[in-house]
């Protein structure tokens, strides 16, 4: 008798796929990354995890996270500038 007959055809499970579920009202930066503002404060998230937040109006965390963000591979100045800054 042959081995291959003696062994159970092997299952194929199927992994499911862990979507990237943002918040509704967040703007998509990337496929990676959503803003939101709401109440006068910026929220960053991945997915539905926030990742930092700040107020509107404090310039130097918005440097900051953004800076994190290219920093870290997250974002591409050239390709993200225009959701960032607007130009």
């Amino acid at each position: 008798m042959e081995e291959s007959a003696q062994k159970p055809p092997a299952r194929k499970i199927a992994l499911q796929v862990l979507l990237p579920l943002f918040p509704a009202e967040a703007t998509l930066i990337n496929r990676l990354v959503g803003v939101q503002m709401k109440e006068g404060t910026v929220y960053y998230f991945n997915g539905s995890m926030p990742i930092f937040k700040h107020i509107q109006s404090d310039l130097d965390s918005f440097r900051y996270i953004t800076s994190q963000l290219i920093i870290n591979g997250v974002c591409k100045l050239k390709r993200d500038r225009k959701l960032f800054w607007g130009k």
